[in-house]
């Protein structure tokens, strides 16, 4: 297999498409041209990790995003920051907050001290 097709195989990976499907089958030469052209500007393995750069950057701001995303950001996609998602602490559905360094469970508006162990906080 060429460079060209595990490219495109590889996007489409990351993408979370099937092959299989016939929709699939018929828009993959459109995504043959967009590899052919980043081909001449590296090599697999550097676009490759520009892929993946590229994907978590876009995702973390809510954007779509394709193969030609990546040929023009190409020249500044290493200063692409991806956004940090913060992510809160619940404990059984609840959230769950810290005051005055103790751990407090946020019920129905009532803030009832945390008795439980740690490691039953999960985020979200």
């Amino acid at each position: 297999m060429n460079d060209i097709k595990k490219l495109v195989n590889y996007f489409f990976k990351i993408k979370g498409w099937d092959l299989g499907k016939k929709e699939y089958k018929i828009i993959y030469p459109r995504y043959v041209r967009s590899a052919e052209k980043l081909l001449e500007l590296s090599d697999f393995y550097t676009i490759k990790w520009k892929l993946n750069h590229l994907k978590y950057w876009a995702e973390s701001n809510g954007l779509d995003w394709s193969m030609d995303t990546l040929i023009k950001k190409w020249f500044e996609i290493d200063n692409l920051k991806i956004k940090e998602v913060k992510r809160k602490p619940h404990y059984k559905g609840d959230a769950v907050v810290e005051r005055f360094g103790k751990l407090y469970v946020n019920i129905k508006g009532e803030l009832l001290e945390f008795a439980g162990d740690k490691k039953d906080i999960y985020y979200k």
